[in-house]
């Protein structure tokens, strides 16, 4: 929305129909409209399509295998144009190592009492994170693990899709990726020439 609103041409794409809902939502209380697609990150590609692709907020990295990780960097950099720009952010390993908490809880406005039990499992690859959303004495469960990628191996996952330079930021404003880092951004060029994608 941020960019829609500054009239910037944003394709915004989600398996979700609930999810798309509510963003078609938020859109038209802003009056604007972004393209809407609902579609697996696993398949959606629109070859040379974009200037930019964003992916933040740990959206990335939810797939077993983690061959589906490195599916969906090679979808970003095929529809990405020539000298496009991805950015993508998570918590990194490193960040995770630091400041890993096994549980806690929180109001959510509108959704009730959050509490999050999380361990880290297959040798610090992945964590396993079980939900618990309690809304006037419902309780509804939600599992779901996710990839832990260190510096390194984001930059080495974003190379081996064909994105160079690959560069890391740990935190939005820029800043190093380093021991004070709060986030694992990467910000990734398809480069100007090359193999087609």
């Amino acid at each position: 929305m941020a960019f829609a609103s500054r009239g910037i041409a944003v394709t915004g794409v989600d398996r979700s129909a609930f999810l798309l809902a509510k963003a078609r939502e938020h859109a038209g209380s802003l009056r604007v409209n972004p393209e809407w697609v609902q579609a697996d990150m696993r398949e959606f590609v629109r070859p040379a399509a974009f200037d930019v692709v964003v992916n933040l907020f740990t959206s990335f990295g939810y797939f077993d295998d983690a061959r589906e990780n490195a599916l969906v960097a090679a979808n970003m950099f095929a529809s990405l144009k020539a000298g496009g720009v991805l950015v993508l952010g998570v918590v990194g390993k490193e960040i995770a190592a630091r400041a890993f908490e096994g549980s806690g809880t929180q109001d959510v406005a509108g959704a009730g009492l959050l509490v999050q039990r999380r361990r880290v499992v297959d040798d610090w690859c992945r964590v396993e994170n079980e939900w618990l959303v309690v809304e006037k004495w419902v309780v509804r469960a939600f599992r779901f693990r996710h990839w832990l990628y260190s510096g390194r191996e984001l930059k080495e996952l974003l190379a081996a899709a064909g994105f160079d330079p690959v560069v890391l930021h740990g935190s939005f404003d820029g800043g190093e990726y380093g021991p004070e880092a709060t986030r694992l951004i990467a910000a990734a060029r398809k480069p100007e020439r090359g193999p087609a994608a």
